[in-house]
């Protein structure tokens, strides 16, 4: 029998590995970074790695996604070949415990051009459209087809 998840909302990376262990043909797992004021440092990526996971998943950064505190991570991931899911837009309310300190617009679509200039191999994916900034959107993928699946 599987374990269940943790009691939060969401299921933590560790709750994840067993499953990625189970079912590695048919599993992409999606690696939660810690954004906070004090980020996951870039040898975090490996070991997600070596436990199976196959890409990050990026929310509620403290910072702008494009802050240069998170270009040691870019790094890392674009040099690992990790694909990087990047929530945008709207964050859901009451998620914000104050360690995160929460605002919306450091997910806005247009963070993606300073990254996409600076890692021009890292695979980002923008998830949401950037609701309500599907214009920032839609103008980053058109600007960066390469880089923004």
């Amino acid at each position: 029998m599987m374990p269940r998840p943790s009691l939060s909302s969401y299921f933590t990376n560790e709750d994840l590995i067993p499953w990625l262990e189970r079912y590695p043909d048919i599993l992409v797992g999606m690696a939660a970074i810690d954004l906070s004021k004090n980020p996951d440092p870039p040898e975090k990526i490996e070991k997600l790695k070596e436990k199976g996971f196959t890409g990050l998943k990026f929310i509620h950064p403290y910072y702008p996604y494009n802050h240069e505190v998170y270009f040691p991570l870019y790094e890392k991931a674009e040099k690992l070949g990790t694909p990087i899911l990047f929530h945008t837009g709207w964050v859901s309310i009451g998620r914000d415990d104050g360690k995160y300190g929460v605002d919306s617009n450091n997910m806005r679509p247009y963070c993606f051009d300073k990254i996409a200039r600076a890692f021009p191999r890292l695979k980002m994916i923008g998830a949401h459209l950037g609701k309500p900034h599907a214009h920032e959107a839609l103008g980053m993928i058109k600007k960066f087809p390469k880089y923004l699946l």
